[in-house]
């Protein structure tokens, strides 16, 4: 496995149902997961424009069920969100003393496309 992918099972929650698998399938869970999603055009819309706040007062009705996905509590988490007329950018982090760990990432790469046009 790559210092790449070590890097990443470091900075990235799994759910529970990938947390007991080898750290190969880890590895390669993520990276299918995280494919093409995160791009600096996507990073860039997110601090310009996306809201940041608690887990569960930007997401009250879907906090719960990603907490419980990651086996955390939806009180340790924090989220950006940004809506689009055509869908909703939604990133997860988990709070970990001064560590923070990727929870969930949604149409990052496409809301960074979509602020290019």
């Amino acid at each position: 496995m790559t210092g790449s992918a070590n890097l990443a099972l470091e900075q990235v929650r799994l759910p529970q149902a990938w947390q007991d698998r080898t750290r190969a399938e880890q590895a390669e869970f993520l990276s299918k997961a995280l494919h093409n999603e995160l791009t600096p055009g996507g990073i860039q819309a997110l601090k310009q424009r996306a809201t940041f706040g608690s887990l569960t007062n930007l997401f009250p009705e879907e906090a719960s069920k990603w907490a419980v996905q990651a086996g955390v509590q939806p009180e340790a988490c924090v989220a950006f969100r940004l809506d689009h007329t055509e869908f909703r950018t939604e990133v997860v982090l988990l709070k970990q003393g001064e560590r923070l760990r990727v929870l969930r990432c949604n149409n990052v790469t496409r809301i960074g496309n979509t602020s290019q046009r």
